[in-house]
């Protein structure tokens, strides 16, 4: 049995006054109770073409991690532990907020790469060759019955349908049609990368 075992098992155990010993508490990182400080993500590449690997090290386990989620005690020890050691020793508090934690930054992650395609669409619809190519041709749904209802598409261009769903969708539905707009730039000839 290794030492964090037997620490979690006496911490599981409590002391003799019947009040549980929190595992990071017995390891020496300090008084509990602990309060989370943030994320930090640390990488190691030997060499700037090689893969990245864990770059911080956890100091409850000692186990290679990436992402370090910085800790202080009560008496203001500062540390840092990963994910699992969270999950199995820091209690419902510390796990919320590692969790709040990682949503935020998995959110944040993905609103980076969205506002990189919508840019990349937005460079896409206002390129001089895209717009003049779909200004000369006619709405795709110009051709329809008119309705009694809604708008007059004989009137409008292919460029006025595009500019219109580009303006009406979300940034999940720009991503979503990025694909769509790159296959409509190759057709006008605008060349991307």
């Amino acid at each position: 049995m290794g030492l964090r075992s037997a620490i979690e098992r006496k911490a599981n155990m409590g002391n003799r006054y019947g009040d549980e010993i929190h595992a990071f508490e017995l390891a020496g990182l300090g008084k509990a109770p602990f309060a989370f400080k943030g994320t930090e993500e640390k990488l190691f590449r030997p060499t700037p073409d090689s893969p990245a690997k864990p770059g911080g090290t956890c100091q409850f386990c000692s186990t290679g991690i990436t992402t370090c989620y910085h800790l202080e005690s009560a008496d203001g020890k500062r540390f840092y532990v990963g994910s699992s050691c969270i999950n199995k020793a820091g209690g419902n508090g510390l796990r919320s907020a590692t969790k709040n934690a990682i949503n935020h930054e998995k959110n944040k992650k993905r609103w980076a790469r969205e506002e990189k395609k919508i840019a990349e669409g937005q460079t896409i619809i206002d390129h001089p060759k895209f717009r003049a190519h779909f200004s000369a041709l006619p709405h795709p749904w110009a051709d329809q019955e008119k309705r009694p209802y809604g708008p007059d598409y004989s009137e409008q261009t292919a460029l006025d349908g595009i500019n219109q769903y580009w303006n009406i969708c979300g940034n999940s539905g720009k991503c979503k049609n990025l694909k769509h707009l790159k296959e409509q730039a190759i057709e006008a000839g605008v060349v991307t990368s």
